[in-house]
C-alpha cells in the first residue's frame, strides 16, 4: 500500500516536471522568435529606445537560444521515463 502511493506520488511530480519544463521551453522559444523578428526585420530609428536597448536584446535572446532547447530536451526525456513508468505500472497491476 505504501510503496503504490509512493509510486503515484512519483509518477505525479515526473508529470508535472515535464509539463513544466515542455511549457517553459515553448514559451521562451516564443519569446526568442519575437526577438529575433524585433532584431532583423523591424527597422528602427538610430536614436530610439530600441538602439539604447539593442545589447540588452541581444544579450536576453543570447541567453534563451542556450537555455530553450534544453529545457525541451529534459522535458521530453522525463516525459517518456513517465510513459515508460506508466508502461510498467499497467503490466504490474
Amino acid at each position: 500500500e505504501k510503496i503504490n502511493y509512493t509510486w503515484r506520488v512519483i509518477m505525479k511530480y515526473l508529470k508535472i516536471c515535464s509539463d513544466i519544463l515542455l511549457w517553459g521551453g515553448r514559451m521562451f522559444i516564443i519569446v526568442l522568435l519575437g526577438l529575433i523578428i524585433l532584431l532583423n526585420f523591424i527597422a528602427v530609428p538610430t536614436n530610439s529606445w530600441f538602439s539604447i536597448f539593442r545589447t540588452e536584446i541581444v544579450g536576453v535572446s543570447n541567453i534563451l537560444i542556450i537555455i530553450a532547447p534544453f529545457l525541451l530536451i529534459i522535458g521530453q526525456a522525463i516525459k517518456k521515463i513517465y510513459i515508460e513508468l506508466t508502461k510498467i505500472n499497467n503490466k504490474l497491476n
